[in-house]
């Protein structure tokens, strides 16, 4: 007889785990809620980029270039300076990736 409130609480909470997952999908926590166009030149403190789109639950489009100190940098799609910062990240990769 104790089986049964056990297996409820498991089930329990397992139900909850699944909700919070999918509720937390869609909170703007990691993305960026405006964009500016800012020059930026020391790549070297650059670490990776990613593209947010409305697809990932953010609210806008943006390009987030991430820096070594794990600081998300917000430029619109269209900047010519994230483009160009996004060109050498990927160079870079490329570069480490031969290396034996």
């Amino acid at each position: 007889m104790a089986l049964h409130p056990l297996l409820l609480c498991c089930l329990l909470a397992i139900s909850l785990c699944i909700f919070q997952a999918q509720g937390s999908r869609n909170t703007y926590g990691d993305c960026c809620e405006a964009t500016k166009d800012v020059p930026f030149q020391n790549v070297k403190r650059l670490r990776s980029y990613t593209i947010q789109n409305p697809q990932m639950g953010c609210p806008i489009p943006a390009i987030v270039l991430i820096t070594k100190a794990n600081r998300g940098l917000c430029y619109p799609p269209d900047s010519q300076t994230a483009r160009r910062l996004m060109k050498v990240l990927d160079a870079r990769k490329t570069r480490n990736s031969r290396r034996p």
